[in-house]
């Protein structure tokens, strides 16, 4: 697992997602150059085609160090704010994981076992059930269920997996 405060230096993958500091092979840090790979993902899922594409891989880098993209009009103002934020050149520029999961495209949708609302009494009531049914499902102990859904982490496993469960009773 990386540690905050440590750099990579390997480059891989297919050149097409590689965030600029990769390419140039400077020292960078893993979240930053996971968003912009994210990004240009993203574009490619909502627009068919890739951001930066050339057969010339100098070419090709040369358009990922500009960072510059054609942006379709078809899309709407709150996805082109998302990508732009994620294919930003500057990697301190560039959106953080947690600045994603509220970006308000993000969570339109989002079902709410993935985004918890604000607790309230009825969220205090654990069903017992599906506990059993996490603990079964994934090898743990009631504490570790009872722990991660007291810390009510949206990302936690055992969290997901409970409200999973919760959702489809």
């Amino acid at each position: 697992m990386m540690q905050d405060g440590e750099f990579l230096r390997t480059s891989c993958g297919s050149p097409n997602y590689a965030a600029p500091e990769v390419i140039s092979g400077k020292l960078y840090a893993g979240p930053e150059v996971d968003v912009w790979s994210c990004g240009v993902i993203l574009y490619a899922l909502l627009c068919g085609t890739l951001p930066f594409d050339d057969e010339h891989i100098p070419t090709l880098f040369k358009k990922i160090k500009a960072g510059y993209f054609h942006m379709p009009e078809s899309l709407s103002t709150e996805v082109r704010d998302l990508l732009r934020r994620m294919i930003t050149v500057d990697p301190i520029k560039r959106a953080t994981i947690e600045e994603i999961r509220r970006h308000p495209w993000f969570i339109e949708d989002l079902p709410n076992h993935l985004f918890p609302q604000e607790r309230d009494e009825d969220a205090s009531i654990i069903d017992k059930e599906a506990v059993f049914e996490v603990c079964q499902a994934c090898n743990v102990s009631e504490r570790e269920v009872f722990a991660a859904l007291l810390n009510n982490d949206p990302s936690d496993q055992l969290c997901v997996a409970y409200h999973l469960i919760i959702d489809n009773k």
